[in-house]
Formats: structure tokens, sequence, C-alpha cells
């Protein structure tokens, strides 16, 4: 967009967009109440949703970002409310169909996917678009929507499902929007809900100055992209996701969230080594993906364990829930961390991050059984 002479405060608003991943669980009842079909409840919503993206996607393909920006913006919202939308019911079906024993690794994978997700669309369609040009780009990336649809409409959803007929069916909104409320009456969920909030706060304040950071010794914004969004995510996110996603259910939630919380705490401490004076490319990479592994492994961890506290009438709405927790702890943190930075330096803000990642697990020994 910048090359095509779109203003930086334009650009800037382009983060709105995102708002949807924050307020997710403010709709999520409604789609665990109403179906557009019979014929699966979260499937249908999941193809409605996707088959709506994807032809959203090839509509933003023919407008002209510079002249028709505020058509962009408006479409962009939209098409972020529709996957947001579909990974509230991609969520409440996997609560559904997935046992237990199953969680961790699917939580791994999907989160993994997620990785490859990010590895596909930041970098290897910025590297078509380069090449063919924004519209082909936007095609291409309608088309991929619409082909991810294909596993999704071979799904049968009844033949899997653990718990679709204790999902009550109700017009009452007072009715629709009670697990918001009594999510958190549940007795243990007062504490659960201090992890979801703190237990990757050290990570987001550390997230949030790191790209600044790395700017100050002087990488450039490509050489950064490389390191954090290609390097990082492929030899740290993507295994970490999977080996966390395999030994959650093994060790138990409690052993799960200590381990993990503490690896979190090193693979943080590794940001210090450049603040000391190890500035070399090597340290920055090995920083960089040990950190992504920290933060993936977390995350799955956690996201794991928000399933079990789902419950089977309100999958939807209880994840989304948990998940929108997470996110607004982050932003948070993310917000504070450029103003702990300017108060007492990179350094200060990285001990800071370990701290905290350090107290998240001296919590979880006291507290969580």
């Amino acid at each position: 967009m910048r090359e095509q002479g779109v203003d930086l405060k334009q650009i800037g608003l382009l983060s709105l967009v995102a708002l949807p991943l924050a307020l997710k669980f403010l709709w999520a009842p409604l789609i665990d109440r109403f179906s557009p079909s019979r014929r699966g409840h979260y499937r249908a919503w999941i193809i409605l949703f996707q088959l709506s993206a994807g032809l959203l996607s090839g509509a933003i393909a023919f407008l002209d970002v510079k002249t028709q920006f505020g058509a962009l913006m408006g479409l962009s919202l939209l098409l972020c409310l529709f996957s947001t939308s579909q990974d509230i019911a991609t969520d409440a079906l996997a609560v559904q169909i997935l046992g237990p024993n199953e969680r961790g690794l699917g939580n791994g994978i999907q989160m993994a996917g997620g990785y490859v997700g990010s590895l596909v669309g930041g970098g290897g369609l910025l590297m078509v678009l380069e090449q063919v040009g924004w519209r082909n780009t936007m095609l291409s990336l309608a088309l991929l929507t619409l082909v991810a649809l294909v596993p999704i409409i071979q799904f049968d959803e009844m033949a899997h499902s653990r718990s679709q007929s204790r999902i009550e069916r109700t017009g009452d909104l007072g009715r629709i929007y009670a697990p918001l409320v009594s999510f958190f009456q549940r007795p243990g969920l007062g504490l659960w809900t201090a992890v979801l909030l703190l237990y990757g706060l050290g990570t987001s304040l550390l997230w949030g100055m790191l790209r600044p950071f790395l700017v100050d010794l002087g990488l450039s914004m490509g050489e950064i992209g490389w390191m954090l969004g290609v390097v990082a995510f492929g030899a740290g996110g993507i295994p970490a996701a999977l080996l966390a996603g395999l030994v959650v259910k093994p060790l138990g939630d409690r052993r799960a969230l200590i381990y993990v919380g503490l690896f979190q705490a090193v693979a943080l401490g590794s940001y210090l080594l450049p603040t000391w004076g190890l500035r070399s490319l090597p340290v920055l990479y090995g920083a960089a993906i040990i950190s992504q592994m920290g933060m993936s492994a977390a995350q799955t961890v956690v996201f794991t364990i928000a399933m079990s506290h789902s419950r089977p009438q309100s999958p939807g709405s209880d994840y989304s829930l948990q998940s929108a927790l997470i996110y607004l702890s982050g932003i948070l943190a993310m917000i504070v961390s450029g103003f702990v930075a300017e108060a007492i330096g990179y350094q200060g803000l990285f001990g800071v991050s370990v701290a905290a990642a350090l107290a998240v697990v001296g919590l979880i020994v006291q507290r969580y059984r």
C-alpha cells in the first residue's frame, strides 16, 4: 500500500480491522444458539463464513487501494468479522468432537497450522504481491480460501459430535447470553481467569517492543521480517506447538503450566543477551527461535486447558470469552511496554518480562490445583 502512495495515517488505521478479534465473545452465543442448517450446527456456520470470506477477498481485489481507501477499510473489517466468526465456529466444533486425550494434539496442530498460515500469508503472498500485483494476489487468496472449503463440506458433524444434542436452542436473549455471566461463577474459575490474563503477560511486554529494539540494533525491516516471521515461526513456533500438544495431557494441567511457564521465562531471558553486548546474528536468531518456542508452547497449553473449561452447551461462547481475555491482556501489555521501555530501557523491560513470567509460575505453584 505504501508503494501505491497510501498515507501512513491511513495505513495505521487498518489496525482497526482486527477489532473483531477482541470482541468476538459478544456474538459467539448467537453462533452457539442458532444455525443456518440442520446438517451440522457448526459445520454450517464454518461453510457460510468461509464462503463469505472467499467471495469478499475476491471483491477487495478489484478496489483501488489509494482512491477507494474507505471501501477497503469497510470490506476489510467485514472480512475480519467473517474470519473471526468462522474461528468461533471452528473452535466450538473442536471442543465438541475432541476428547480430553485429543485436545492437546488438536490444539498443537491448530497452532502449528496458524504459523504455517502466517508463513504463507505473511511471506509467500508478499513475494507473490511483488511479482503479480495487488489484484492477482487478492484473487489468489480468495481462491485458496474457497479451496479450503472442501474438507469441511465433506465432514459429517453429526457423526463425530459428542454433545450436539446438549446445546440449547432458544430465542431468549437473556438465556442466550447467560453463559458469559455464568462462566465466571463456577468454582475455581477465578484463579483460571487470572492465569488467562497473566500467563502470557511477560511475552506480550517483550514483543511489544521487540521490533523497535531490533531496529535500534541496526537490523532492516526485511531482516526483522525474515527473522521473526519466517525463521522463528518455522524453526521455533511450529515444532514447539506440536511438542506442547503432545505432552500437555501426560503432564496434566498444573505441571504443564509450570514447566512451560518456566521455559517461557528462560526463552524471554534470551533477549537479555543482546542488551549485555552479545549482538551477533546467531545470538539474535537463537533468541528469536527460542522466544517463539516459548510463546507457542504457552499458547498451546493454555488453549488446550481452555477447551476443558468450555461447557458442551456453550462451547463457542466459553472458548471465545477465554481467548478474548488473553487477547485483551496482550494488547494492554503491549501498550504499556513502550512506557516501561522509555522509563527503564530495553534491558529493564526484558527483565520485567522474565519476572512477570516467573511470578505467574509462582502463582500456579501456590494456588493452582
